[in-house]
C-alpha cells in the first residue's frame, strides 16, 4: 500500500536546511506557541487573574481577546470555563490554536523578516 506524504522544509536566507518534517512534526517543535483564545462578555477580566489560570504559561491581549499561551490548550481551555465560572463571567468566544509555520520559521532560525522569505519549501513523497 502507497500513501503520499507531505514534508516541509525549513531553510534560512542562504539555503541552510534547518527543519525537515510533516506540518505538525514542525509544529510540536514550539508547543509552547499554542495557545487559547478567549474573550469575555462584558468586563474582562485582568491579565494577572488570566495568569494564574493552572498551564498558561504566557498572557497577551488585543482587541477584548486574550491568548493564554500553553503546552496543554485542552486543559487550559477547561479551566478558562471554570475560572469565568467562577467568577460570574460568560465566555463569549474560546479557541485554541496552533503555533503557524511562520512562528516555526522564526522559533528554529531566530530570523524574523517584515517580508514572507522563500524559507518553507514543501515536497510530497510516495511512501510504502
Amino acid at each position: 500500500m502507497s500513501s503520499v506524504v507531505d514534508v516541509h522544509g525549513l531553510t534560512r536566507r542562504f539555503g541552510e536546511m534547518t527543519a525537515v518534517d510533516t506540518p505538525d512534526g514542525l509544529r510540536g517543535v514550539v508547543r509552547a506557541r499554542q495557545y487559547v483564545e478567549v474573550s469575555f462578555e462584558g468586563e474582562p477580566p485582568a491579565g494577572r487573574d488570566l495568569e494564574a489560570i493552572p498551564g498558561v504559561a504566557q498572557v497577551s491581549a488585543n482587541s477584548g481577546r486574550f491568548h493564554l499561551y500553553t503546552e496543554t490548550p485542552g486543559r487550559v481551555a477547561a479551566e478558562t470555563i471554570r475560572f469565568a465560572d467562577s467568577k460570574g463571567r460568560q465566555v463569549g468566544h474560546i479557541c485554541t490554536r496552533k503555533p503557524s509555520l511562520e512562528d516555526v520559521y522564526v522559533h528554529i532560525t531566530g530570523e524574523e523578516d517584515q517580508e514572507a522569505p522563500d524559507c518553507l519549501s514543501s515536497a510530497w513523497f510516495w511512501a510504502r
